[in-house]
């Protein structure tokens, strides 16, 4: 991790649309001041990531 680094996120939104979401992305990017990564939690995603993702995650 150093001051160029991005920020991974992991989202669960309950009715998301591309609005919502893009917003949230340009909301997070202009509150932290750095490229933001924005997953979609759903019941789709490849257990190998999520397990890779697992002990790094933080509810908020």
């Amino acid at each position: 991790v150093n001051s160029n680094s991005d920020v991974d996120l992991l989202v669960e939104m309950k009715s998301p649309d591309f609005d919502s979401f893009v917003g949230l992305k340009i909301f997070l990017e202009n509150l932290f001041e750095r490229n933001v990564d924005l997953v979609r939690k759903r019941n789709q995603i490849k257990t190998s990531f999520l397990n890779r993702i697992q002990k790094d995650i933080i509810n908020v």
